[in-house]
């Protein structure tokens, strides 16, 4: 892989991390603090996988693997705990 391809790569999804974050400390509502959170989840994702293609490893394909699967359950968790009550927002 082109080592200027990885450089723009990672410098793109490092913008759009740095966004989601912005996004999940300033959120208005919790579903905006959802939504960065899984914009950094996915841009973790692309780094990680951008490291395994420009180090020719296949290790990197597990972490991809255990780190989407931590991003789905982290999502469900919240929402399920959203849509019970929390926060303040259920019936009393």
């Amino acid at each position: 892989m082109n080592p200027l391809l990885f450089q723009l790569g990672s410098l793109l999804l490092l913008g759009a991390m740095g966004c989601g974050l912005y996004r999940s400390l300033r959120g208005p509502t919790i579903l905006d603090r959802m939504l960065g959170l899984d914009l950094v989840i996915v841009c973790t994702l692309g780094i990680t996988l951008l490291l395994g293609v420009m180090w020719e490893s296949t290790v990197f394909l597990d972490w991809i693997l255990v780190i989407s699967l931590l991003g789905f359950l982290s999502t469900v968790a919240l929402t399920l705990y959203l849509m019970r009550g929390g926060e303040g927002n259920g019936p009393e």
